[in-house]
């Protein structure tokens, strides 16, 4: 369960639960950094009268507590009717059955709108306004570049050049910076995006190149490792508000080049490569611990993603023509389907479909959850993507749009889709 709260002027903080409307009180944590949310592992208690209290550390008198009363209650039976996981089978698991039934034909079509002419790119991201495309064209066999797109009518608005061969950009919430990967040299480097000018250069050790960031867009973890050994790679933290490095954790093989942070920012996953053998990582964000990992021989360099409800992880095996889904609680594969080269299957918002990047076509494929089944082909001309798990699209759902960089060193750019919600 997460605890959101973000009590401002406050570093530290102390939490506490009541099972008693607050006539008494037990620990949760008695010092938390305040990041404004805490991953809470809840009491096998029963009761329906519990709250939550957060106070600062140095000062007791200074608290918040949940405005209403909440139930925690001890499951002691299992039923499979219960499809929401709250010991009761009623009308909500109804409901969500009903919901599931109606998801089938309820994919959106897609329409290739038009395509961004952005050659060599590695990534694409929006700024959190919706007002602008940032693609980095980091694999260009001319100037290494982010071109920055108009979302109302993408023109080019500027070219930023960076040494260096950037690789994978992310825009802070204030959309006033765009932070990227570098990979020759292993850096993090912050621009202003406005003069393009780099304010910060964080080095990181060897190569680095995938970002993701947590849903607050403050905590940024980067793939970093010795492509020339690829046996020791590590997972950083950087907090981007003091733009320092806050926690680092050693893997046993090369950081793939697709990172995610499941919903509630508790977990971060990835895969690794080591001499053919590669692993699924799930890392802990609040110690940077590895909690636990899931061998999946020969998947190579694949894009992975992770549900809404962060608990079902999507990992495509391109060399069997396999996806799996893995269940993120106990990290085992759960469901396996059979879909031709799939290098990226990214899932949508919603979770009724995904897009497919394969690496026979340059097509982009929509795969139905509910039947099992590849309902839209959607042509992007003649662009070949040579490295297409480097492709990773960007949803934007206010305009039913989804932006999604192809990867060609001549060629390549930015594929815009339109599609109703």
């Amino acid at each position: 369960m997460c605890i959101r709260d973000s009590p401002e002027g406050i570093n530290n903080v102390s939490l506490e639960y009541s099972d008693a409307n607050g006539l008494r009180w037990s620990l949760i944590e008695e010092s938390s950094t305040n990041d404004g949310q805490y991953d809470w592992l809840l009491p096998e208690i029963t009761s329906n009268q519990c709250l939550v209290r957060v106070s600062d550390v140095n000062d007791p008198n200074v608290y918040d507590t949940s405005d209403d009363m909440f139930t925690i209650f001890k499951c002691m039976h299992a039923f499979a009717g219960d499809l929401n996981k709250d010991c009761f089978v009623n009308f909500e698991d109804f409901a969500l059955f009903a919901q599931d039934w109606l998801k089938e034909g309820d994919v959106p079509t897609y329409e290739l709108e038009t395509f961004l002419d952005a050659s060599g790119c590695t990534s694409v991201d929006m700024s959190p306004d919706g007002d602008k495309i940032y693609a980095c064209m980091g694999k260009s066999g001319t100037t290494r570049q982010y071109r920055v797109f108009d979302t109302n009518d993408y023109s080019i608005i500027r070219n930023c050049e960076v040494t260096g061969c950037p690789w994978r950009g992310l825009v802070s919430s204030d959309n006033a910076y765009l932070w990227t990967s570098v990979y020759y040299g292993g850096y993090v480097k912050k621009i202003d995006v406005e003069n393009c000018n780099i304010v910060k250069t964080i080095d990181l050790g060897s190569w680095t190149f995938e970002l993701a960031f947590d849903s607050q867009r403050r905590y940024l973890y980067v793939g970093e490792n010795d492509p020339g050994t690829g046996v020791i790679g590590t997972l950083q933290v950087v907090d981007t508000s003091t733009e320092t490095v806050v926690g680092s954790v050693t893997l046993n093989g090369e950081p793939g080049k697709v990172i995610v942070v499941d919903p509630c920012d508790s977990f971060v996953y990835l895969m690794t490569r080591n001499s053919g053998s590669e692993t699924l990582y799930k890392i802990e964000t609040s110690g940077c611990t590895v909690v636990d990992t899931l061998p999946i021989f020969g998947v190579g360099e694949i894009g992975i993603s992770i549900n809404s409800d962060g608990k079902t992880l999507y990992v495509p095996d391109p060399d069997a023509n396999l996806v799996y889904a893995v269940d993120t609680d106990t990290m085992t594969i759960i469901d396996t389907w059979t879909i031709d080269s799939a290098c990226g299957f990214y899932i949508s918002p919603e979770g009724t479909h995904a897009l497919i990047i394969g690496d026979s076509s340059p097509d982009i494929r929509i795969f139905d959850l509910l039947s099992k089944q590849i309902v839209q082909t959607i042509s992007v001309g003649a662009l070949v993507s040579y490295s297409p798990e480097c492709s990773k699209p960007y949803w934007d759902i206010t305009n039913g749009k989804v932006y999604i960089n192809l990867l060609s060193a001549s060629e390549g750019g930015v594929a815009v889709l339109n599609a109703e919600w």
